[in-house]
């Protein structure tokens, strides 16, 4: 085995490959004793390369004292494989065996390599065809894809002229409807001129009717205002001229403004029997039904005092009522016309001392003392001429007696009920300041100072109602 290393070299190939042949070798009866430590010391060097369940064959056949550690088993077990051996004719003719068994493997190997040399050839031819096959795969992928991209670039070229067809279809369409909506506003606009020209025929014809109704209302509103004219100048008539005012009342100021051209508030001044009559009225309404009522209050007044001699103011007020009733006839025609009256009766009794008779429906009598220069008020009773009445209300007289340079104030509700633009009265307790601060002052300055402190308090609106107040100095 020493000369022989491609037999050793083969002993280990067959020891790894045949288990059984290993023990075989080892354990035959004829190898002398230096064969044996050979193979002894082979086994020793290669005991890590012997399969184990061949080692433990070994240990149980073997038995010599250079391999102390192996333990002979039963050779009963192995009686097999030793008389194996001994029919093959003894170690040399076993391995000769074995050499041949091994050069036929040598040669199906080197067969089995020239097989597979073929074999690897014949896998490169395949491999070559795989890779000829895979260039042709992939070309035809390119070609399969050029194709689906072109047939995608076709149907979208395809969608788009589509699409464009479709939007140049709607857009003529709409292009239709707008021409045909336009050829249709066209005949509505020609008919609407139409109308239009007719209709300007009908206003130049009613321009032509209403031109010739102004000069008709204009011919009118002339002869109205002619007639108010007249109305005003018939008004002042019945009013006392200046003449009997500077008579009768001497230091004195009138503020009287009416709220349209005629009034519906009136004065009456006259002296009778020794007496001093002066009558303050507010008629119902304003204007032209308030002037009206303004003549039959004068004419009535002119009645009941000059010409049946009545002196007492309570008197005349119920007698006028009832002339106011009477010739209205407003027991039958249900009209509630009439006036609210303040009259005052003064008769001098001397020098210094003068008696002030006052009976007022629904207006007061202001007077002012010299002396204390403080108002003082007397009040009317609270009920108006004329209209439904209640009728056992009475009036009454206020007599008192009044010294010289007494201030008497009375008027009407127009300039006390006077708004101002937040629609707030000018009041009462106003009108008594303003002729309280204005008293010592001349009469003349006092009506304008009365007229200014009116003016700033309705500015931005307009008169509400007639106004008429008087004031004198007894």
């Amino acid at each position: 085995l020493s000369k022989k290393p491609q037999l050793k070299n083969e002993i280990r190939i067959l020891w790894q490959s045949y288990p059984l042949p290993h023990a075989t070798l080892v354990a035959h009866t004829k190898l002398d004793n230096a064969l044996k430590k050979q193979i002894t010391a082979i086994l020793l060097n290669m005991h890590n390369e012997i399969p184990k369940d061949t080692f433990k064959i070994i240990q149980g056949i073997w038995n010599v004292d250079e391999i102390t550690r192996f333990v002979p088993a039963n050779e009963a077990v192995y009686e097999p494989i030793i008389q194996s051996t001994q029919k093959a004719g003894g170690i040399v003719n076993f391995l000769n065996y074995y050499e041949e068994k091994l050069q036929k493997q040598a040669s199906e190997l080197a067969k089995g390599r020239e097989t597979l040399s073929t074999q690897d050839k014949e896998i490169n031819k395949q491999k070559q065809v795989l890779n000829n096959q895979l260039i042709q795969i992939k070309n035809q992928q390119i070609l399969v894809y050029l194709f689906l991209a072109l047939a995608v670039f076709a149907i979208i070229s395809g969608v788009v002229v589509f699409r464009s067809y479709q939007l140049k279809k709607k857009a003529n369409q709409l292009l239709l409807e707008k021409s045909i909506q336009i050829q249709s506003q066209q005949e509505e606009i020609l008919t609407q001129n139409e109308e239009l020209h007719q209709q300007h025929e009908e206003i130049l014809a009613q321009r032509d009717n209403i031109e010739q109704k102004n000069k008709i209302l204009a011919h009118q509103n002339q002869q109205t205002h002619s007639s108010l004219q007249a109305a005003v100048t018939i008004q002042k008539a019945i009013l006392p001229y200046k003449d009997k005012l500077d008579k009768l009342l001497k230091n004195y100021f009138i503020l009287y403004q009416p709220k349209d051209i005629v009034s519906g508030d009136f004065f009456w001044l006259n002296e009778v029997n020794g007496k001093t009559f002066l009558i303050v009225a507010d008629c119902t309404g304003h204007g032209i039904p308030g002037a009206f009522m303004t003549l039959i209050g004068n004419t009535i007044l002119d009645k009941i005092i000059r010409v049946r001699g009545i002196m007492e103011p309570a008197k005349i007020l119920n007698d006028l009522h009832g002339e106011i009733r009477n010739v209205l006839q407003q027991e039958n025609e249900q009209n509630n016309y009439g006036m609210d009256v303040a009259i005052v009766c003064l008769e001098k009794l001397s020098e210094n001392q003068t008696q002030l008779i006052f009976s007022g429906a629904k207006i007061d009598l202001l007077c002012l003392s010299v002396q204390e220069k403080k108002i003082f008020t007397l009040f009317g009773n609270r009920r108006s001429i004329g209209g439904i009445q209640n009728e056992t209300k009475e009036f009454t007289n206020q007599t008192m007696t009044v010294p010289v340079g007494t201030i008497i104030y009375v008027g009407t509700d127009g300039l006390k009920d006077q708004n101002n633009e937040k629609r707030k009265k000018f009041g009462f307790k106003r009108l008594v300041e303003c002729l309280e601060q204005t008293a010592s002052l001349g009469f003349e300055i006092q009506k304008e100072k009365i007229q200014e402190t009116l003016h700033q308090y309705m500015e931005n609106t307009t008169q509400r109602d007639d106004i008429l107040w008087i004031g004198f100095q007894i």
